[in-house]
């Protein structure tokens, strides 16, 4: 492979909105290349295949060097954003493409998905960096390119996602095909006009801020759902060591600790049976709140039981972080063999930290096993490295199928939200056995959490099923584009109806403004985009109808992935030059259109 540079320049045109089929914001990469691009990548894909959690899809390559090249770096872009979380989703497409100086350059424009700017500048120098390295065969590219993921990932943590259900409740709709809105940093509406509902994270629009507030209080959920005849363990709030000490003593050893207002198994410590370790974690909780739980420990297996309109949705068993011995390797080593596994690696890449290690917690829970981190541990036993089994804090979960669990059960997580309120719950269950009533075993639910973390490795269709509820299989509206020269867009509302004659639509957008029932609802702005955005959010439109000039669209992309028609009102008998913008944007669209677009060379109608 040759040694020069592949890549002599890229630059980014960043847009708000959507161009050649991608159904998100849509950024234009302009890259000149070199015209002596190598054929054969094997190399350069087996050594980015270990950093990239998504392999290249498997299919036929290309036959020409551009579109091979271009392939990988719409790829490698996009998978490592996706692993710190950023919402990108699609391929690539190659929009333009020709020579420059011929034998010296070839100018390719590649339309990709996009969430910021930032991120995509980040990610697609990253991916230049290590394609041309790769390509190269230099001795210390493997070094080098080490280094400038550390750098992109340091900058794509600042356009993560919080959390991880927003990512994938945003794929989950890019493959049912329901169009995305970003609200805020982490608001997100889903579907158009009257079929719009709202997330952010698990919190959905319909989600009781009372519920929210009672949930966030386990001792008020506690009270809320004792009063509903519903198991609770026994706890007490305490206000210093020595009274979570006195506590201890009165509900009997072992305990649990925590925080009273804390998510995910911030502060919290289980299984402790003497005095010193409930000292200890006490002034653990108090770090990360004031409010104290001393909780009786309660006995059985630990499930998370996904609750979403009354009805369980998912159940996820867990397990404290820890090793399985193997007969031959110490304690210390079977740490470091499972930091190396993809679910550890996937975690230290997204957070910048490991969430197993030998650290204090570890280490007093490896003596209390009679174990030193030098110990050898059978084959099959199981070292418990942590006292909580979040994920957060490299719990182990397995999938429970719901026809498992018993009726009972079920009933009893299905009730406990109803106490509360929540659409959208994930339940903290303790019971021996799943598979049998807890009216015969007992039972406990020890925490209701109103955003739930619902997970995607184990069980991913609980995203899109939830979608699909809360959506009830609709999100599209009737949709009608007509790009026209700034001039001859109609400025009134009678322009409007005059222009969209026949079409089945209650809301009209312009650069004039917005129109929804006869009513204006947005003043002029001179933004078509953003007026169209406004009406496409509005849950009172049935369908909409929105005009744009093409110089906008140029700039801005498009304010939906799908419309049901797009006309273009290009004036008739253009020349050639004044032409080609129109082709140009047109080829750009023809991807959003449900119906072949339409070139109307008619006047359009005046009030």
């Amino acid at each position: 492979m040759p040694a020069a540079r592949i890549f002599h320049s890229i630059s980014l045109h960043p847009m708000v909105g959507m161009v050649c089929g991608i159904a998100q914001p849509t950024v234009l990469a302009r890259a000149e290349l070199d015209p002596a691009l190598p054929l054969d990548w094997s190399g350069a894909d087996a050594a980015l295949e270990p950093l990239l959690e998504e392999p290249l899809a498997s299919r036929p390559e290309p036959q020409d060097a551009v579109a091979r090249l271009v392939r990988r770096l719409a790829h490698v872009q996009g998978a490592v954003q996706r692993q710190l979380k950023v919402p990108v989703f699609g391929e690539g497409r190659i929009v333009e493409r020709r020579l420059v100086e011929p034998g010296r350059h070839v100018r390719v424009v590649i339309a990709l998905p996009s969430h910021t700017p930032q991120a995509s500048a980040a990610a697609l120098e990253f991916a230049r960096i290590a394609l041309e390295l790769f390509a190269q065969g230099a001795p210390d590219a493997s070094q080098k390119v080490q280094d400038a993921l550390k750098e992109c990932n340091a900058e794509l943590r600042k356009h993560s996602l919080a959390g991880i259900n927003q990512l994938h409740f945003l794929r989950s709709a890019h493959e049912m095909g329901v169009p995305c809105t970003r609200l805020t940093t982490e608001a997100y509406a889903f579907g158009h006009g009257v079929h719009t509902r709202r997330l952010r994270s698990s919190i959905t629009d319909r989600t009781s801020s009372m519920a929210v507030a009672l949930a966030r209080s386990k001792w008020q959920t506690g009270m809320v759902l004792r009063r509903f005849g519903i198991p609770v363990p026994q706890h007490v709030l305490v206000r210093s060591a020595d009274e979570a000490v006195e506590a201890a003593a009165r509900l009997g050893y072992p305990v649990v600790v925590k925080p009273d207002d804390q998510e995910q198994g911030h502060g919290v410590s289980a299984g402790l049976r003497d005095e010193a370790t409930v000292r200890a974690a006490f002034e653990a909780a108090r770090k990360a709140s004031q409010q104290i739980l001393l909780e009786k420990h309660q006995e059985g297996d630990d499930y998370r039981v996904t609750v979403f309109q009354g009805k369980v949705v998912k159940i996820l068993q867990r397990r404290a972080g820890g090793v399985t011995g193997d007969g031959t390797h110490d304690v210390a080593e079977l740490v470091r063999r499972e930091l190396l596994t993809p679910r550890f690696q996937r975690s230290y890449r997204q957070t910048g930290r490991w969430t197993l290690t030998l650290d204090e917690e570890a280490l007093g829970l490896v003596a209390e096993q009679g174990l030193t981190p030098s110990s050898v541990p059978e084959a099959g036993r199981f070292v418990t490295l942590r006292r909580k089994a979040n994920v957060s804090s490299g719990g182990i979960q397995m999938l429970v199928p719901v026809d498992r669990c018993h009726p009972d059960n079920r009933a009893l997580a299905e009730r406990a939200c109803r106490a509360l309120g929540l659409d959208l719950c994930g339940v903290d269950l303790i019971i021996p056995d799943i598979a049998t009533s807890w009216l015969d075993t007992g039972a406990a639910i020890v925490e209701l959490n109103a955003q739930p973390q619902i997970g995607w490795v184990h069980g991913p269709e609980a995203y899109p099923r939830i979608l699909r509820e809360m959506l009830q299989g609709r999100w599209d509206i009737p949709l009608y584009l007509a790009v026209c020269e700034p001039a001859r867009i109609p400025a009134t509302l009678a322009g409007l109806r005059a222009l969209f004659d026949g079409c089945d639509v209650n809301a009209f957008a312009s650069p004039h403004g917005a129109w929804i029932d006869g009513e204006r609802v947005a003043a002029e702005s001179g933004s078509g985009f953003d007026a169209a955005c406004a009406v496409l959010l509005d849950t009172e439109v049935r369908g909409a109808a929105c005009v744009m000039s093409i110089d906008e669209i140029s700039r801005t992309g498009l304010p939906a992935p799908r419309f049901d028609r797009i006309e273009w009102r290009c004036p008739p008998a253009l020349g050639p030059q004044a032409q080609r913008p129109w082709d140009v944007m047109r080829d750009l669209a023809a991807g959003h259109s449900r119906e072949a677009a339409t070139a109307g060379v008619e006047p359009v109608p005046g009030a």
